[in-house]
């Protein structure tokens, strides 16, 4: 996953190895009903970081308005999409 530091402004790789295919993540992205400058002209939604669960595994690497970029190499084009690729 690449992630984009809310903080830094600084592209990073995160690898993040889930268990099973079932274990959640623990994060939740920010809805572009309520963020609609999250919306680009060209369709894409931006994906940022809503929140993370304490003690999930995305609390050790994530945190609220990280953006993500990509999930394995392909471009995170809005949450939906991005919540089936994890």
């Amino acid at each position: 996953m690449e992630a984009l530091n809310s903080a830094e402004e600084v592209g990073e790789v995160v690898e993040v190895h889930k268990p099973t295919a079932d274990t959640s993540l623990g994060l939740t992205f920010r809805d572009p009903d309520d963020y609609p400058s999250l919306r680009m002209a060209d369709g894409t939604v931006l994906c940022f970081i809503e929140r993370t669960r304490p003690g999930s595994i995305s609390e050790t690497f994530l945190e609220t308005g990280d953006r993500i970029l990509a999930i394995e190499g392909t471009p995170c084009t809005g949450p939906m999409a991005a919540a089936k690729q994890l």
